[in-house]
């Protein structure tokens, strides 16, 4: 196959979030590893760190990677699990990689 695409949804994490902390419920979130020839991209989405994110960056040519919150010291463990990660998660991610880029920087986080 030359072009292939997968979607992995089943495990990815991401809940909805409104100003003043509430987090709501689950809603859907897609990551996808597209592959062309003998390269491989793996894009997150809206994620919180879990596992079947990490396991879908691991040595893909780039990692796309959302890094929404600016650090992971003002936000809860809830909140980088299930709402969005931060930029030291994002890079720790991408470093599962071999190269990887941080979209959806948002700064958030100012509290």
């Amino acid at each position: 196959m030359i072009f292939g695409k997968s979607k992995f949804s089943e495990e990815t994490i991401h809940s909805g979030s409104l100003d003043g902390g509430i987090i709501l419920d689950r809603i859907p979130s897609h990551g996808y590893r597209i592959r062309c020839k003998n390269e491989t991209v793996a894009i997150s989405g809206d994620t919180g760190d879990c596992d079947s994110l990490r396991k879908n960056m691991v040595d893909v040519d780039l990692a796309v990677i959302e890094a929404t919150y600016t650090s992971s010291k003002n936000q809860t463990e809830e909140e980088l699990t299930r709402v969005h990660l931060s930029q030291e998660l994002a890079v720790q991610i991408g470093s599962l990689a071999k190269e990887y880029i941080l979209v959806h920087k948002w700064r958030m986080d100012e509290k």
